[in-house]
C-alpha cells in the first residue's frame, strides 16, 4: 500500500522533499511501514523556492495488524543546521591551517596542559601528537633552566592579568625531544574564549637563521679587521712612495727633461688616487659595522655637513634648502657620512652653467622616518639605476674625480640600521634619493 501522511496522500507530501533526499526518505517510510516508527532529517523545498531542513518523527497505526496510516511531528532545524555546518566549516579551516603551517602551532589551556599540536610542531620538537597532547608545555619543550620562570608566568597572568610576553615577538630556548636545545622564535596570544583562558603559541625553528647571522656577524668582524690592516699595510708604504716622489719632483723638476717631469707627475697623480681609494674602502669597511646610537639632530648635522663642505659650495654657489628635519636614533658620524656623500654628489655632478640646487625633505611613516634628497644635478641615465649603490660603480670613468664607493657606503648604513635607500632619477632634471632612518624614542 501507499503510505499516508497526517491526512494527505503520500506522493504529495513527498513531492515536497528535495529531489536529492527524496529516494532516503522513502525508503526511511517504507521501512517504518514494518517497524512501525521512523525519525530523520532531510531538506524540504518551500514553495517560494527556500531550502529548508526539517526533523520528522513518525509513527504507523495498523488496523487488523496492517498499516493504515503515519502520522508525522515536523521541526524545522535550518538555524541548527546552519550553524552546525558553520562550525564544520570553521573546524575545517583551522584544521587546514594547522596542517598547511610551516611554524608548529602549540595551544594550551589555563594549567598549561596542550589542546593543540600541529604537524609542524611534531616535525620542530619531535613528539607525536598523541604524546604531547595532555601534557605540559612546560615539561614537554621548556628547558628545565626556564621551567620556574614559565610556570611562575602563567601564574601571574591567571592571578593578576599581568603578562610581560603576551601578544609580543621573542627569541627564546626551546628543548627537542632528545634534551637538546635550540633557538625559536615565539609570540603567544590568549584566545578570545569564554571562561577560562586559553593560549596559542606561533614557533618558529631559527637555528639556521642564527647560524647564518653569525656567519654573517664573523664575515662583517673580519671585513672590518681586514680593511683595517689592508689600510694600514698600504699607506704605510704609499705614504713612502709619496714622500720621495714629491722630493724628487721638488728637488729635480726641471734639471731632467719634460718626459720624466711627466712621468713624476703621473706617479704623484696615481698615489693620491690610490689613497682616496685606500680611504673609500675603510669608509666602506667601517659602515658595515655596528656603531654606537644616540639620537641626532639631523637639521643640525646637516648645518655641519653644510660647513665642511663650505669650498664646493661656495665655488658653485650651491643652495642646500631644507625643513625642519627630525631627531634620528644613529650614528653622528655615520649620518655625517651619509648626508655629505649625498649632498656632495648632488655638487659634483652638477650640470654645465647650471647652479646646484639640493632640497632635503623629511615625512613620518610607520614609526620610521622618510628622508627625501632632491638635486637639479645630471640625472642617472636609467639604465645605470640599479648600479649606482655597487661597490666600485662609476658612471663617469676619469672625466670625474671619485672612488665608485660614495652610494655604496650610504647604502651600507641606512641598510644598518634596518632601512633601505633607493633613487628616482631623470636623465637631464635630476635625482631623488629616499632612505628610511628610526625614529628616536
Amino acid at each position: 500500500m501507499e503510505p499516508r501522511t497526517g491526512g494527505e496522500d503520500y506522493p504529495q507530501w513527498l513531492v515536497g522533499v528535495h529531489p536529492e533526499d527524496r529516494e532516503r526518505v522513502d525508503e526511511a517510510t517504507r521501512s517504518a511501514l514494518k517497524t512501525g516508527e521512523m525519525e530523520s532529517e532531510f531538506r524540504a523545498v518551500w514553495p517560494d523556492g527556500q531550502v529548508h531542513w526539517l526533523h520528522a518523527r513518525g509513527k504507523v497505526y495498523y488496523e487488523h495488524e496492517k498499516p493504515h496510516r503515519m502520522v508525522r511531528i515536523v521541526r524545522d532545524i535550518t538555524a541548527q543546521k546552519v550553524a552546525e555546518q558553520a562550525l564544520a566549516d570553521s573546524e575545517a579551516r583551522k584544521s587546514a591551517i594547522l596542517h598547511a603551517s610551516l611554524d608548529a602551532v602549540l595551544v594550551m589551556d589555563s594549567e598549561g596542559l596542550l589542546q593543540e599540536f600541529n604537524p609542524a610542531a611534531e616535525q620542530i620538537f619531535g613528539y607525536e601528537h598523541h604524546q604531547a597532547i595532555g601534557q605540559s608545555l612546560g615539561d614537554l619543550i621548556v628547558p628545565p633552566r626556564l621551567r620556574e620562570a614559565h610556570k611562575r608566568g602563567l601564574q601571574r597572568y591567571l592571578a593578576s592579568g599581568e603578562a610581560k610576553f603576551l601578544g609580543q615577538r621573542i627569541e627564546i630556548q626551546a628543548m627537542h625531544v632528545d634534551g637538546t636545545e635550540f633557538p625559536v622564535e615565539l609570540a603567544i596570544l590568549r584566545v578570545p574564549v569564554q571562561g577560562a583562558p586559553i593560549f596559542a603559541g606561533y614557533v618558529r625553528d631559527i637555528t639556521e637563521r642564527k647560524h647564518s647571522e653569525d656567519a654573517l656577524r664573523r664575515s662583517n668582524e673580519e671585513l672590518g679587521e681586514f680593511a683595517h690592516v689592508v689600510s694600514h699595510d698600504l699607506q704605510t708604504p704609499l705614504r713612502t712612495v709619496r714622500s720621495y716622489t714629491q722630493l724628487l719632483a721638488k728637488q729635480y723638476q726641471g734639471r731632467l727633461d719634460a718626459e720624466a717631469d711627466e712621468f713624476i707627475s703621473h706617479v704623484l697623480s696615481g698615489t693620491r688616487l690610490m689613497q682616496t681609494l685606500i680611504k673609500g674602502l675603510l669608509q666602506y669597511a667601517i659602515a658595515g659595522e655596528d656603531a654606537p646610537r644616540e639620537p641626532v639632530h639631523l637639521s643640525e648635522l646637516v648645518r655641519n655637513v653644510v660647513g665642511a663642505l663650505a669650498a664646493p659650495i661656495e665655488e658653485t654657489g650651491a643652495r642646500i634648502l631644507y625643513d625642519d628635519l627630525p631627531t634620528v636614533s644613529a650614528n653622528p658620524l655615520q649620518m655625517q657620512q651619509l648626508f655629505q656623500n649625498l649632498i656632495g654628489n648632488a655638487i659634483k655632478y652638477r650640470r654645465p652653467q647650471v647652479v646646484p640646487e639640493i632640497r632635503i625633505h623629511s615625512e613620518f611613516r610607520r614609526n620610521r622616518w622618510l628622508l627625501s634628497l632632491a638635486d637639479n644635478a645630471e640625472g642617472i641615465p636609467a639604465q645605470h639605476r640599479e648600479r649606482v649603490f655597487a661597490p666600485l660603480s662609476r658612471l663617469h670613468g676619469q672625466d670625474v674625480p671619485g672612488t665608485g664607493l660614495g652610494l655604496a657606503v650610504c647604502k651600507k648604513i641606512v641598510e644598518r640600521l634596518g632601512g633601505r635607500i633607493w633613487v628616482e632619477s631623470e636623465y637631464g632634471r635630476g635625482s631623488t634619493f629616499h632612505f628610511s632612518l628610526p625614529a628616536a624614542s
